[in-house]
């Protein structure tokens, strides 16, 4: 056991600042723990989800491997809440 983990040993939830309070409701303090071992003192984004909605689109239209008619176009363009020009953008990318 080397000194990080015998001081996070003894580390409660009351102990840590808000932001870790937050993580320690979801993922619990045992993970906050470990998170803090690993990236301890360094500044991390995390990203939101809708970071990656045009990579899933992307994916939703290589799963279905063929045309997307015009219909299919406009549902998913509303699903992912994107203009049909960002749409077409995508397609000409595969």
């Amino acid at each position: 056991m080397d000194l990080d983990d015998k001081i996070l040993e003894h580390v409660t939830e009351d102990d840590l600042p808000s932001e870790m309070k937050y993580f320690s409701a979801f993922i619990g303090l045992e993970n906050v723990k470990k998170l803090m071992k690993i990236a301890g003192g360094t500044s991390q984004s995390i990203p939101q989800p809708t970071t990656f909605k045009y990579l899933a689109l992307r994916r939703i239209i290589e799963k279905k491997n063929r045309r997307i008619d015009n219909l299919t176009k406009i549902k998913l363009c509303r699903e992912f809440n994107i203009h049909e020009k960002s749409f077409d953008k995508i397609m000409k990318e595969r």
